[in-house]
């Protein structure tokens, strides 16, 4: 998403997918075309997607008040899925790597 989209997004840009997943709708200023961007869940956790906050309006923005965000290379031609598996795999979340010993028997 371009740094604009983000400072712009509001909570009704966030769309079901048919299968449980969730999307962000984004307008192409250029040519109107609506793009989806998928969204992971860990990621909707972050934004307080779940939060229930009964002052929070539809319009409002996610990120209120955020005024510089690094701006992100976009990838128009991606497949769809392509980009919500790349999404999914997204996480900020320690990974646990056991370590293995060999005794000697």
């Amino acid at each position: 998403m371009k740094r604009s989209d983000i400072l712009t997004l509001t909570w009704n840009k966030l769309q079901p997918y048919g299968d449980g997943g969730m999307f962000i709708t984004v307008r192409m200023q250029k040519t109107q075309q609506f793009i989806k961007n998928p969204i992971s869940e860990e990621a909707l956790e972050l934004i307080g997607f779940y939060d229930e906050d009964p002052e929070r309006k539809p319009t409002d923005k996610v990120f209120a008040g955020l005024k510089n965000v690094a701006t992100t290379q976009i990838y128009p031609d991606m497949a769809d899925e392509t980009k919500r598996q790349s999404v999914d795999r997204i996480t900020l979340k320690p990974r646990i790597n056991p370590t293995l010993k060999v005794v000697n028997q």
